[in-house]
């Protein structure tokens, strides 16, 4: 119903206005209302960027500054995903579920090997390929979220150690590459 529709709903009973349509009453009453049907309009969409599960533009975009997700060029429907994982994280998902609920609220998909004995951490990927700095964001976004008495390796190498081996590299050679062993861990030589 337009704002003109409601309005004339409304006066009707009062019977004071004609409002047939083409009284000076229904003129003044159609140019408020092409203002008001316009403020609606704006309202609306405010309210739709608001909210997570509907937000599409600038409200995704406010959500993802504010929560820190890795990837925009994803699908709409996705972003709104990782960002709903991400507010929905509590104290108590410092567990292998929740862990892996914080890293698909980041955009990545992963398998958690946890060694007990050693409070470690090992996740690897599935599937996509990250360039570095997404690498370093996620590995930073982990360092803030995991506990702190937990160590971890995110392994984003699809070499396996037989790959390595195969190559016939000697370890002079691998070391003149000057890697450190986090760069080591993290790209395939």
């Amino acid at each position: 119903m337009t704002c003109y529709e409601s309005m004339v709903k409304t006066m009707k009973p009062v019977g004071a206005y004609t409002l047939d349509g083409t009284t000076y009453v229904d003129k003044e009453l159609k140019a408020y209302a092409a203002e008001l049907d316009r403020l609606s309009d704006e309202i609306a969409e405010v309210i739709k960027e608001s909210i997570v599960t509907t937000a599409e533009g600038d409200g995704l975009r406010f959500y993802e500054r504010l929560v820190g997700t890795l990837d925009d060029k994803t699908s709409t429907d996705l972003r709104r995903e990782m960002i709903i994982y991400l507010l929905n994280l509590n104290m108590n998902d410092n567990t292998p579920d929740g862990i892996k609920k914080f890293f698909k609220s980041i955009g990545l998909e992963c398998e958690i090997t946890e060694n007990p004995a050693i409070f470690d951490l090992y996740i690897k990927p599935l599937g996509g390929e990250y360039s570095v700095s997404e690498r370093k964001y996620i590995i930073n976004r982990a360092k803030d979220f995991l506990p702190c008495h937990l160590t971890f390796t995110i392994d984003f190498r699809k070499s396996t150690w037989a790959d390595y081996d195969s190559k016939n590299r000697t370890f002079k050679q691998i070391d003149a590459l000057g890697l450190s062993w986090e760069d080591f861990e993290s790209r395939d030589i």
